[in-house]
């Protein structure tokens, strides 16, 4: 099996265990006497994820954009495990509509960063599917 199959099959496994642990019953873990639920928060709290810059802008070369110095950093052999990029790991570029459409996971706020030096149409089309969304940006 080749590595992009199985970084394929890891993601996809990995969405399966969570999904798994969304619809697990708090009181199946154990006879605690609480539960923590979206009302144990103040009204009003914001649920939200994040994203950095590097995952959020995709690869090196594509969609208007340029190498980066983490690009650079990750491009020297044995400095990061398996000698991973962002090319295979880490794949939002093809999938922020997806990952931002999973409304059971019932959050309201993502937060991304995104490099100054350079305008890329991937964070302007990513704004504009958040609001399709209803999540704030």
């Amino acid at each position: 099996m080749d590595f992009q199959r199985s970084s394929l099959l890891f993601r996809f496994s990995s969405f399966i265990v969570f999904f798994l642990l969304l619809t697990f019953e708090p009181s199946q873990a154990s006879n605690a006497s609480h539960s923590l639920s979206r009302e144990a928060f103040p009204e009003g709290f914001v649920f939200g994820t994040a994203a950095s810059a590097y995952q959020v802008e995709g690869m090196a070369l594509k969609g208007g954009r340029g190498p980066s110095i983490w690009d650079a950093f990750v491009s020297i052999p044995n400095t990061i495990a398996g000698n991973a990029t962002a090319d295979v790991t880490v794949d939002e570029y093809h999938h922020y509509k997806v990952i931002l459409s999973l409304t059971f996971c019932s959050y309201s706020l993502f937060v991304f960063s995104v490099n100054c030096n350079y305008k890329n149409k991937i964070e302007t089309d990513l704004v504009q599917v958040e609001f399709e969304n209803s999540i704030k940006p």
